[in-house]
């Protein structure tokens, strides 16, 4: 009996309603450095509802499967591929593992594409040429295989990581940073077992939870006023009337409280669901299920959730993530939140557009504070996420304080003596990949 292989696209209820938008960077070599499989398939058993049958015909790293059955939306509005997958067809196809659950991904967000469109892709593939060629950050053939071997293995180590935060006691604190280049290459972890620990997202929850509003109609207009009722609020920034632009940027809670309440139950857990957000959902008060630790995110998953808003790959419309993205942008050096605006200065002025979210909350004796976001400089952009974790008492910033002490330092793995491109945000040597 032949093994099967199963890869998964999102599959989208109401496809026909978003166009695919997607974020593409590098060339073929940056696609088979970041891809779990590649492999060239030929369709068995066409396309029909939801599945297609492949037989691998080449492959180039993985599967060992002989045959593959793809899971992917019907048609390109969607990001899907099942349009192409013709009997008697021939396809290259580039499939990621996803980060916590057991399938692999594939779209049209990646470089799958029909064998006839890929001519100068296979011939590169097949020479393998470029794994011999120096690059910034590659001096030597012995840097290169290590780049290729932890590429091969980063996805396996992040599931052995998972399973040790789920086995390992919570210890009463803990500090975790995420950086996460969007060129493909491996993040940069602090602290494994820590950044596998889940917890309340508190505001950062502010960033699916305004894709959803959009998404379902609830906000049409991301920077139209909706009335303060003149009832006790405890920031001031909070005290006046509120967009869901303004509301992102001061984290005004009630403004989001009445959004859920809008979006209801019942769509508020499909639409987490859709998004992939975490692996948890919710169950109890609809207004605050984000602070109280009924939603719990572990930093890994909002990282994976960033990087994929980022690049375009989640199922909502381009312009929704678009307007999400302006409304945690934040002013140049400073950093705002509900108390007010902070400074938060990351090398010299201009170096970076910094888009961030803070959120604090306090569930039973745990007290926690986020900074997730987005770092542009140049043509490089980076993910991040950051969380400190206290049975004491913390500021409000001490997410953000986490960011700039671990970018102010030279961030080098000691186990893989391997070096992010920011090093010294702080000072003038802030980049030692180039510009």
């Amino acid at each position: 009996m032949l093994k099967t292989l199963v890869v998964l696209v999102t599959v989208l209820a109401t496809a026909d309603l978003y166009a695919c938008s997607c974020y593409l960077s590098g060339g073929a070599k940056s696609g088979f450095t970041s891809a779990d499989a590649v492999f060239v398939g030929e369709v068995v058993d066409g396309y029909h509802g939801a599945t297609a049958r492949l037989r691998v015909v080449e492959s180039f790293k993985g599967p060992t499967d002989p045959e593959i059955e793809i899971v992917t939306a019907g048609n390109a509005a969607a990001c899907g591929y099942g349009d192409a997958l013709f009997p008697g067809t021939r396809h290259l196809i580039y499939t990621r593992r996803h980060e916590f659950f057991p399938y692999f991904e594939v779209s049209t967000c990646s470089r799958t594409k029909p064998v006839s469109q890929a001519a100068e892709e296979l011939a590169l593939l097949r020479s393998r040429a470029w794994w011999w060629r120096s690059s910034p950050g590659s001096t030597n053939v012995l840097s290169r295989l290590q780049l290729l071997w932890r590429t091969r293995h980063r996805r396996a180590e992040i599931r052995a990581e998972r399973r040790a935060a789920q086995a390992a006691p919570r210890t009463p604190s803990g500090e975790c940073f995420l950086l996460q280049p969007l060129d493909g290459s491996e993040p940069w972890v602090s602290d494994r077992v820590e950044c596998g620990v889940r917890t309340a997202p508190a505001s950062t929850f502010k960033i699916p939870h305004a894709l959803i509003a959009l998404d379902s109609g609830v906000v049409t207009d991301p920077l139209q006023p909706v009335r303060w009722d003149g009832s006790e609020q405890p920031f001031e920034s909070w005290k006046r009337d509120h967009s869901l632009d303004s509301a992102v940027k001061w984290s005004a809670l009630w403004f989001f409280r009445r959004t859920a309440s809008l979006i209801g139950r019942e769509r508020m857990v499909a639409s987490l669901k859709k998004l992939r957000y975490a692996d948890d959902t919710f169950e109890g008060e609809l207004a605050s299920f984000w602070v109280n630790g009924d939603l719990v995110v572990s930093p890994r998953e909002q990282l994976r959730f960033l990087e994929r808003m980022m690049r375009y790959e989640l199922p909502v419309r381009r312009e929704h993530v678009d307007a999400v993205k302006a409304a945690f942008l934040m002013p140049p050096g400073k950093l705002t939140n509900a108390s007010g605006e902070h400074d938060f200065p990351l090398g010299p002025p201009g170096t970076f557009v910094v888009r961030a979210k803070t959120g604090n909350t306090r569930v039973g004796e745990e007290r926690v504070s986020w900074l997730v976001g987005h770092l542009e400089t140049g043509t490089r952009q980076y993910v991040f996420v950051s969380r400190v974790r206290s049975q004491e008492a913390i500021p409000g910033t001490a997410g953000a304080e986490l960011v700039q002490r671990m970018l102010e330092s030279s961030l080098t793995d000691p186990r893989r003596e391997r070096r992010v491109c920011i090093l010294t945000i702080g000072g003038t040597k802030w980049d030692s990949c180039g510009t």
